[in-house]
């Protein structure tokens, strides 16, 4: 009786995938009030996020890399609109 062996090669292929930016829920507060923006659920699926970058329109963030800066709302009801980036390893 002949044996038959077969040998079966598997590989993987792991895709690099963009990290994903969670800058929080919208907020409604009072004019002129502390406002602190939370991106630490942002995440990525095959590492780390390694870097924040926030951009905020008519008002100055207390820091544009970290993960919860704050920033005064306008003492006149206006829209601010926020964005983060981050990057992966």
């Amino acid at each position: 009786m002949k044996k038959y062996y077969i040998y079966i090669l598997v590989s993987f292929i792991v895709a690099q995938t963009n990290p994903v930016s969670d800058a929080g829920p919208d907020q409604f507060v009072p004019l002129g009030s502390s406002v602190q923006l939370d991106g630490s659920n942002s995440y990525d699926l095959d590492g780390n996020v390694t870097s924040f970058q926030w951009s905020a329109s008519g008002v100055s963030l207390s820091s544009t890399t970290g993960t919860t800066p704050t920033f005064t709302a306008p003492s006149s009801p206006d829209t601010v609109v926020v964005t983060l980036t981050v990057t992966d390893d």
